[in-house]
């Protein structure tokens, strides 16, 4: 199982930093007083699952033990970018990114997470972007009769993510810092596709995905989503494009009535923006971006409707946020949910099948998980009628 080497002078600063002694710590968290003193007085490797329950007692997240001494930012790795330079990459998106590599070394242990072939011998070398998501959205198996279908984002969303993870991906769902949607994590083992799970859009978690299966047709690792006009990095350009277009591709976009109205010089009104959201289940600005890319309207129009389109979904979010707090707000299987969420669910199926045969502990199935141990039951029930 995998541990993490944590060093006594950071382990003792939190001790001490929270007023907690070794007798208390051990109590709670049941974990014997030897090995806690152990950890006061050494450098030592402790189980992941072992670091959560601490940070529980601490009520910090467990990332804190990840230090190399106590601190809150990070130095980004590599082709890590920010959506804009206003906003700083913390010590939240580090851990993120160092439960994607947690996550891989998993993958390796439960045999999970190895890309389709088909999909990995397609590479982004001189090959048109929109060949390149015709060729995607074809082992996606999306056709036009089938977005028909949808009755809406979500069921669009459903299908994306159960057919890239078929495909062989990996997708966690996790905290990031404000204007990070998502990052990607390409090594020989697995790969993870992490998305901010605080992006509450359900139009623009599916356009993430695909903006980072397009950052894995480039073969790059930890690449960040933008998601705004202002960016102008080639291959955060290359991946918008590569995304919208496996969402529509540009003959079925020209085909719809309204595009065709407006392509003819008809005035794009909000009905023709609602209607093309609706049949081809993107966002209002989705489709706004296409048709300024297409030049069928101008940047003024563009502006005015993404700002317009922003508006609405701010409403309809405090209407959402006002209707479950009306119900009492609670989810009583949300940490549960967020477990899985953020393992990925084949690794959490995989875990569960290597429990269930006896391979693995309660305790260890619990690290994997990061989660207590009396919790282990409560997530062996919800994987269990998910299946």
């Amino acid at each position: 199982m995998t541990k993490i080497l944590v060093k006594s002078d950071v382990f003792n600063f939190y001790l001490k930093s929270y007023g907690i002694n070794m007798e208390y710590l051990s109590d709670k968290s049941g974990i014997a007083l030897e090995k806690v003193e152990a950890w006061t007085k050494a450098d030592t490797e402790i189980p992941v699952g072992q670091l959560r329950t601490l940070a529980d007692i601490y009520k910090k997240h467990w990332g804190i033990f990840l230090l190399d001494e106590p601190k809150n930012s990070f130095k980004k790795p590599k082709d890590f970018r920010a959506r804009s330079s206003k906003h700083a990459l913390t010590l939240i998106s580090n851990l993120a990114f160092e439960e994607a590599n947690r996550i891989i070394e998993y993958s390796k242990e439960y045999g999970v997470g190895n890309i389709d072939n088909a999909l990995s011998e397609i590479s982004s070398n001189a090959t048109p972007v929109g060949t390149l998501a015709t060729k995607v959205r074809k082992l996606l198996g999306v056709t036009a009769d089938l977005q028909a279908s949808w009755r809406n984002d979500t069921d669009a969303w459903k299908y994306y993510y159960k057919k890239l993870e078929e495909l062989g991906f990996l997708i966690s769902i996790q905290k990031l810092d404000e204007g990070v949607d998502g990052f990607i994590v390409v090594k020989d083992e697995a790969t993870v596709i992490v998305i901010n799970k605080d992006v509450k859009s359900v139009y623009r978690r599916t356009f993430t995905l695909l903006h980072e299966v397009a950052h894995y047709v480039q073969r790059l690792s930890a690449a960040c989503d933008t998601y705004e006009l202002v960016h102008k990095s080639k291959d955060e350009i290359f991946a918008n494009e590569f995304a919208s277009k496996v969402l529509v591709p540009e003959t079925m976009f020209m085909s719809q009535a309204n595009v065709r109205m407006i392509a003819s010089g008809e005035p794009a009104t909000e009905v023709d923006y609602m209607a093309i959201s609706k049949q081809f289940c993107i966002s209002m600005s989705q489709a706004a971006l296409r048709l300024y890319e297409l030049k069928l309207i101008t940047q003024d129009m563009l502006e005015t409707q993404l700002a317009t389109a922003k508006r609405i979904y701010q409403e309809k979010e405090v209407a959402k946020k006002k209707k479950n707090k009306d119900k009492g707000g609670f989810d009583p299987k949300g940490h549960e949910r967020n477990a899985i969420n953020r393992v990925s669910i084949p690794l959490a199926n995989s875990v569960l099948s290597s429990y269930s045969t006896e391979k693995i502990t309660p305790r260890e199935f619990a690290s994997v998980m990061g989660v207590k141990v009396n919790l282990v039951g409560r997530i062996v029930t919800m994987l269990n009628e998910r299946s």
